[in-house]
């Protein structure tokens, strides 16, 4: 573990070749190859910058990250990644050992057709998403949201975990963090996290608002917001610059801030609250 009064580079990737594009390949395929689990790095950003067609041809100047940085750090969630963690789970449950209990044997046996088992899983900042999986590992079906079911297998091989989804097989680095899964692919890594029954309900009715958090130990460079200020979705709320990179933290929803924490120059830890986001309450919600 870095903390916050260290620089946060954990290494540096080297690579060279006979020219320009040959160095690039080496590099990316470095980085793909590059397993960290259980903390957040800027891989996926490296390889989404390596891929740029002006970073490939050299036109390079000090701007280019500023303009290109929205589409570079797109915190996209790969439905592979959420299908992969069921399987995981459902792997976790299959029965160990010469003989096997039937009533220990996951697959959901019923009258008629197997019955589902849905797991609501949070990654990072995406909302909770529903996911469905029935069967057994190695012959199983899973859903995802509100889309289709798709077949499903899964098994081990050492640390990793092998899963074949919808035809298309993949291999992800696994660990395991408390309650947190970790999974990883292609230089990127997700912590995902089963959400109770009575966590969901409470998000539900908290109308996706509540506490800001920093997404990586860093310093506060603005707060663009004051307690008691009502803001809308998407309105910047504060700046923390980590990783040589400037995030920007917005309202999840329309709301009144609360709680107000950050301050200019101040350095935060991963995790750290920086303010509360209030939910607003719809025109016609009466309040005792």
């Amino acid at each position: 573990m870095v903390g916050s009064d260290y620089d946060p580079m954990l290494a540096k990737v080297i690579a060279h070749g006979s020219d320009r594009a040959e160095a690039l390949r080496r590099l990316d395929g470095a980085l793909r190859d590059t397993v960290l689990l259980g903390i957040d790095t800027n891989i996926g950003f490296l390889r989404a910058l390596l891929a740029d067609g002006d970073v490939r041809a050299g036109r390079i100047d000090t701007g280019l990250v500023g303009r290109r940085l929205a589409d570079w750090t797109t915190a996209d969630l790969p439905v592979d990644v959420l299908a992969a963690a069921a399987a995981s789970a459902l792997l976790g449950l299959e029965p160990t050992g010469p003989v096997a209990d039937p009533f220990d044997v996951p697959g959901g046996w019923r009258v008629g057709e197997p019955a589902w088992t849905t797991w609501r899983m949070s990654v990072g900042g995406h909302e909770p998403i529903a996911v469905r999986i029935r069967g057994r590992a190695a012959a199983a079906e899973v859903a995802v949201g509100d889309a289709d079911p798709v077949p499903c297998s899964a098994w081990r091989d050492a640390d990793a975990l092998v899963v074949t989804l919808g035809g298309v097989t993949r291999r992800y680095a696994r660990a395991l963090d408390g309650d947190t899964l970790w999974l990883g692919r292609d230089g990127r890594a997700w912590g995902i996290r089963e959400l109770a029954p009575l966590d969901a309900a409470a998000a539900e009715a908290a109308g996706a608002g509540g506490p800001v958090l920093s997404p990586m130990p860093g310093t506060v460079t603005a707060v663009e917001v004051t307690d008691g200020q009502e803001v809308e979705a998407g309105s910047r709320l504060v700046v923390v610059e980590a990783m040589k990179m400037e995030h920007v933290l917005t309202a999840p929803v329309a709301g009144v801030v609360r709680d107000l924490r950050a301050r200019a120059g101040d350095a935060v830890a991963k995790d750290a609250v920086l303010l509360v986001v209030e939910p607003s309450l719809p025109n016609n919600t009466e309040v005792d």
